[in-house]
């Protein structure tokens, strides 16, 4: 591997872990989402909704979209980053974090918004009418 390769590797890290840290901190990162539901909320839907929350968390934060979006942004990044140089080495690794963040950010909301929409699938297929 090459030390450009293994650089851009590890922005592309750095930005993952950026990216997807204050998401997981975030009650449950979309996962701990309770629909609105046009019914009673009983036993039945708690036992339900616990469950279906549990079967959102499944959906990892730490998946292929975000590796390859922070991996992508890095990238980006770096390049950009190489372009403007000018006196200053530190503009492509700069450039490369922000592109990390950026990108591996923008696939973990995409994730977040997953883990919601398995909680409202998850609570209609049980029946219940989940208005949003």
């Amino acid at each position: 591997m090459t030390h450009e390769n293994y650089s851009l590797r590890k922005l592309a890290m750095l930005g993952i872990a950026l990216a997807v840290l204050p998401l997981s901190a975030c009650a449950g990162g979309g996962a701990a989402y309770v629909p609105i539901i046009d019914g009673p909320q009983n036993a039945k839907f708690q036992q339900d909704i616990a469950q279906c929350q549990a079967l959102a968390e499944q959906r990892s934060y730490n998946n292929s979209d975000v590796k390859t979006g922070a991996v992508a942004g890095a990238a980006v990044g770096a390049v950009a980053g190489l372009l403007r140089r000018g006196n200053s080495n530190s503009d492509p690794l700069i450039g490369g974090a922000v592109g990390g963040v950026y990108g591996g950010g923008g696939a973990a909301l995409g994730t977040r918004t997953e883990r919601k929409n398995i909680v409202k699938r998850c609570m209609s297929g049980r029946g219940h009418r989940v208005l949003g």
